[in-house]
């Protein structure tokens, strides 16, 4: 079972109450800059509540995305006690959800992520990964968080953080429609990605006979999905999906479209 510690704080003459977390504690939400004033809970040595300039955290990930895309992003911390590492994240708008491989582990709270217990710095950086899907609206969004760097003794004492730069994501339409409810549409045909290698953007175009609910998704070569780039009903025609692949590596993936009972796969090369 987790467990939350209430210890009293005197922070300049002023008795108040913070809920502290340690080891093998749940981290908190509202802490970013979207909605909140940071890890205002762990104090320095020198008796400061404020961001750390010693800390620095990061937010790292493809600048551009498609609507309804997901991909992954990762917070670094480094800095501070540099024994071990919270986070807090947040989105403006979107869906925030845990990596594939979820090592250290964050969970959801209220819409956020933030981390189950204090993650160990492996040298001098501490790592949380986390995917990120972006709404079905074109647009731009921004992704918030901030990090701790803790010395794990037991108490908020001697603990340091800071905010992450927030990163600005631009959120590319998912579709666009090149001859929509064409007349003389062409039969169900999914087309070579151009260009072929791409690094790290391509496009792929389509043609459906008929209106059908679409979904196109990219695979790597043992069959594992790595970012769905659509799901949506759309109409006859001809039609276009920008991919980014950025937070891919190199290497060969497959691209399948499915559109009620047709399907087509194809081969695409990453190379940076």
């Amino acid at each position: 079972m987790k467990k939350i510690f209430l210890q009293v704080l005197l922070i300049g003459g002023t008795l108040g109450y913070c809920v502290l977390v340690f080891a093998h504690s749940t981290g908190i939400n509202g802490a970013t800059r979207k909605n909140g004033n940071g890890c205002t809970c762990h104090v320095s040595s020198q008796g400061q509540t404020g961001p750390s300039p010693s800390v620095v955290v990061a937010i790292s990930g493809p600048d551009t995305l498609t609507a309804g895309q997901t991909s992954e992003y990762q917070i670094t911390i480094q800095g501070g006690p540099a024994i071990a590492a919270g986070t807090n994240i947040a989105a403006s708008s979107g869906t925030l959800d845990t990596a594939l491989f979820n090592v250290p582990r964050l969970f959801t709270f209220g819409g956020e992520l933030t981390h189950e217990a204090p993650a160990p710095f492996s040298g001098t950086t501490a790592t949380f990964r986390f995917r990120y899907t972006a709404p079905q609206t074109a647009g731009t969004v921004t992704l918030f968080a901030n990090g701790n760097s803790v010395n794990n003794n037991g108490t908020s004492f001697g603990d340091e953080w800071n905010f992450a730069p927030d990163k600005q994501v631009v959120i590319r339409p998912s579709v666009t429609a090149l001859e929509r409810d064409n007349p003389v549409a062409p039969a169900f045909l999914l087309e070579q990605n151009y260009p072929n290698p791409f690094n790290p953007a391509t496009n792929i175009r389509f043609h459906l006979a008929s209106p059908a609910r679409a979904r196109l998704a990219v695979y790597d070569l043992l069959g594992k999905e790595v970012s769905l780039l659509f799901e949506s009903d759309l109409g006859a025609g001809s039609h276009q999906v920008f991919f980014e692949g950025s937070q891919l590596p190199s290497g060969t993936y497959w691209y399948r479209l499915t559109a009620g009972s047709s399907s087509e796969t194809k081969r695409m090369i990453l190379a940076r």
